[in-house]
């Protein structure tokens, strides 16, 4: 047989994806496990949201659409977040997409060409840079300060004649870091000092727990060269319904619908319809919620005595198991062994010695889980 792509040899399954199957592979046998991997809301979706993809249905509503979206759901995301980000958006600028992750790949292919740097802040989402190696870029690490915000010295000092972009994420997953208006101020100058584009991906934003949500793209100067990454996922617990959306300067949205039209074509019909409704609800109670559990792991965390991030946004926590174990991986995969709890390593995320946490399960499970965190860590010690 004739060697397969050696571009997608390059790149491996999203961890995160692997342990969340591997615990569900031990619910199938039997155990009680409790998985803190997966970034999904517990919460049920909706009724609202439901019973508008429902009305779709019963209506006709499911044939082929415009590759971007309905013109409605183009024109509603616009008015919400020029509202909510600040800035002028046109429905022409908007892309309704399967999912954050796609609106992320077609903005990637729409702005790189081979050879292309991008700048990737580390501690990283596992995806973002096989993303930017199947868009033909090459990824360029940089390191976040001891706080997990972005080091604009670092920034400079890895930047070339070849780099095109920089991938933001605030808040921030797997630290739950939220970017400063200072810090965002100093990486505006940077993209616009030298001709980059921003990749930014708000997925988390109405997640923040501690002041206000900003993003680059309304900062002086930066709308004409970001590209927004949003999506209904995490603020409306509807990950499996895949309603994502980018907005980008109207050149790089022309792409990424070109690149749509001969790909997916449109996103399921009426999913965009019950996202047109799900855009007006009140989902403020989840974050609301969100936040309880994460001052409940914060408490629990301290009595680890080992040292993590303090997220104040998105429902992820970091937790440093380097002072009491060398490998991360095997420390995750003998919790789940022994104690039946799932979380994901952080080499995963280019954060070797520690470990992933996601808070976005019910309190009871959190209570339990961190009952058998404690346990392992005194056999562990």
């Amino acid at each position: 047989m004739r060697p397969l792509s050696e571009t997608v040899k390059t790149i491996s399954e999203s961890i995160t994806l692997k342990y969340n199957r591997l615990a569900l592979q031990l619910q199938r046998e039997g155990k009680r496990v409790i998985r803190l991997t997966a970034g999904e809301p517990d919460f049920s979706t909706p009724e609202p949201v439901i019973a508008s993809a429902l009305t779709a249905m019963k209506t006709g509503k499911t044939r082929y659409t415009p590759a971007a979206g309905i013109p409605e759901l183009r024109e509603a995301v616009a008015r919400k977040l020029s509202r909510d980000l600040g800035g002028r958006w046109e429905a022409s600028q908007v892309v309704i997409t399967n999912g954050g992750k796609h609106a992320l790949h077609l903005a990637l292919m729409s702005i790189l060409n081979p050879q292309d740097e991008v700048v990737i802040f580390t501690p990283a989402w596992v995806s973002y840079e096989p993303q930017v190696r199947l868009a033909g870029g090459i990824p360029v690490l940089v390191e976040t300060d001891s706080s997990y915000l972005p080091d604009v010295a670092k920034l400079k000092s890895k930047l070339t004649e070849k780099t095109k972009a920089i991938i933001l994420n605030s808040p921030n997953n797997p630290t739950g870091a939220v970017y400063s208006p200072q810090v965002l101020e100093a990486i505006a100058e940077v993209a616009k000092s030298h001709d980059l584009y921003v990749v930014s991906d708000e997925v988390y934003r109405h997640l923040v727990y501690n002041g206000d949500h900003l993003s680059i793209a309304s900062l002086d100067g930066m709308l004409e060269r970001t590209i927004v990454v949003d999506g209904l996922s995490k603020s409306h617990a509807m990950t499996g319904w895949r309603v994502g959306f980018a907005l980008a300067p109207k050149s790089i949205a022309a792409f990424m619908i070109r690149l749509m039209s001969h790909t997916t074509s449109n996103i399921n019909t009426p999913t965009q319809w019950a996202a047109l409704d799900a855009l007006s609800l009140d989902t403020s109670y989840m974050r609301d919620e969100f936040k309880r559990r994460r001052d409940y792991v914060l408490e629990r965390l301290k009595r680890l005595k080992l040292p993590h991030s303090t997220p104040d946004g998105a429902f992820y926590v970091l937790l440093d198991v380097s002072s009491i174990s060398q490998n991360d991986t095997v420390w995750v995969e003998e919790l789940l062994k022994q104690e039946h709890v799932a979380t994901v390593p952080g080499s995963a995320f280019y954060a070797p010695g520690t470990v992933r946490i996601s808070f976005a399960a019910s309190f009871e499970e959190l209570e339990e889980a961190f009952n058998r965190i404690e346990r392992f860590i005194h056999k562990w010690i």
